[in-house]
């Protein structure tokens, strides 16, 4: 039964590439399914931290819409809102 439940809730990028799951989703799912409950409340507040993150970076692009061009395009988003933060 336990088996069954972790291949029901794995989360495999593979299957999300044609797939309507947003970046924030899909790391959100990875941070229930492999972090909380297996790391220290630092940590795991370290993670929820890069969640906000993606989120204020990424919206909800999803991952079939993540190129290099669209990341690059937040990267240099990021760079620009940091240094007018300063």
């Amino acid at each position: 039964m336990a088996a069954s439940k972790v291949r029901t809730d794995f989360v495999d990028v593979r299957q999300y590439r044609n797939a309507e799951l947003s970046l924030d989703d899909y790391f959100e799912r990875w941070l229930k399914l492999y972090k909380q409950g297996s790391v220290s409340d630092i940590t795991l507040n370290k993670y929820t931290n890069t969640l906000q993150h993606i989120k204020q970076i990424f919206g909800h692009i999803k991952l079939k819409d993540i190129s290099r061009s669209v990341y690059q395009d937040r990267i240099n988003f990021l760079r620009k809102h940091t240094q007018s933060v300063r």
